[in-house]
């Protein structure tokens, strides 16, 4: 995952909550299994904007343990806590840890307990970033970075993109990329910047959007740990690569959600259109539509007009067929979209004078 995912409202809400919970509690946890180390930088960042502390960065490495390092900033014996959280050298800092839980001892937790409840204002902060289950800190439970990423943060990092296609297209594919990628918006970027013929089919070639963690996540379940599923929407659900390696059915069902979004309407609305347009001649299919022309389906629109431009009424059968594949939970072929696109300029084009033939 890329930096810009920790810039997003969703994950910069959670990190503006946890810092001020640092400044509050002096203390704060946080786990974040995929991106641990996006997430300190980005908690650093946001500290620095602050300008309210002094950031030091800790990053353990292998046999490293982080109050080890913490005492070698400070210039004290880590063996005494109490004097590391008392050491000028730290006084208005933020300590930001990257921790591994084998390198959070009892003895940082000891020092985040005192810095806890000291309680002078100077006393250092501690915010601890760990990549696995971490134990309390400070009394404090770590908080999970779950369910950050909903629909408008991966709309807004798409904008981004620029897609140089039509206004139906780009909303098309991006509905798709959304609904298919969920909360992983690099996924997203991956899929809404491919051909436009796969980006609307992404279920059909999974080679030009997967990474390198589909092998690893076939055959495996799902877990949140592992990057394979997190909360979208309130739901829990699955990383589109685990779909496209375990559940490819589930795969084409986001794909086919994706082009309902964004296709039904825009199709009832040149429903409406015809409908509007042609009203002298139609009248109302009681038995399968309802009362009114208003209610009028494809189907007897097409009956009804068979007297018109041959092109409209390929238009109107295609507008059916779309609309009946897709009632139906299939999604459509780019082909397929091409048709029905190709209609509907066609008709926007001369539906200023249309020629009614009665």
């Amino acid at each position: 995952m890329s930096d810009v995912r920790w810039e997003l409202p969703g994950p910069a809400r959670m990190i503006d909550s946890l810092c001020a919970d640092a400044y509050r509690d002096r203390v704060a946890a946080v786990v974040a299994p995929v991106d641990a180390g996006g997430l300190a930088d980005a908690i650093e960042g946001r500290l620095n904007d602050d300008g309210q502390v002094r950031v030091v960065a800790v990053r353990p490495g292998p046999g490293d343990l982080a109050l080890d390092l913490i005492a070698r900033e400070a210039g004290v014996d880590r063996s005494n806590p109490a004097a590391l959280v008392t050491a000028p050298a730290l006084a208005d800092c933020a300590i930001v840890v990257l921790a591994r839980t084998e390198t959070v001892a009892p003895a940082l937790e000891d020092f985040a307990r005192l810095a806890a409840r000291s309680r002078t204002g100077s006393e250092p902060i501690l915010i601890v970033v760990g990549s696995g289950a971490l134990p309390l800190i400070g009394g404090t439970t770590a908080r999970e970075a779950k369910g950050l990423i909903g629909p408008l943060d991966a709309a807004g990092q798409l904008a981004r993109l620029h897609l140089q296609l039509p206004p139906l297209e780009a909303l098309v594919i991006t509905s798709v990329a959304i609904e298919t990628a969920c909360w992983d918006v690099e996924t997203a970027e991956r899929i809404a910047t491919l051909p436009v013929a796969r980006a609307v089919r992404p279920d059909l070639c999974p080679e030009a959007w997967t990474d390198e963690r589909l092998p690893s996540w076939r055959g495996v379940p799902a877990s949140w740990a592992a990057g394979s599923s997190d909360e979208w929407n309130g739901d829990l659900c699955e990383h589109a690569s685990w779909l496209a390696g375990n559940r490819p059915d589930a795969l084409s069902k986001r794909v086919w959600r994706g082009q309902v979004a964004a296709l039904l309407p825009w199709i009832e609305t040149r429903r409406l259109e015809i409908v509007a347009v042609f009203s002298r001649v139609l009248t109302p299919d009681r038995e399968r539509c309802g009362p009114d022309i208003e209610s009028l389906d494809w189907g007897p629109l097409r009956h009804q007009l068979h007297r018109q431009a041959q092109w409209l009424l390929q238009f109107v059968e295609q507008a059916r067929l779309a609309r009946n594949e897709l009632a139906h939970g299939r999604p459509l072929n780019w082909p397929q979209i091409v048709a029905l696109l190709s209609g509907s300029r066609r008709w926007n084009s001369g539906r200023g004078a249309p020629q009614v033939v009665r």
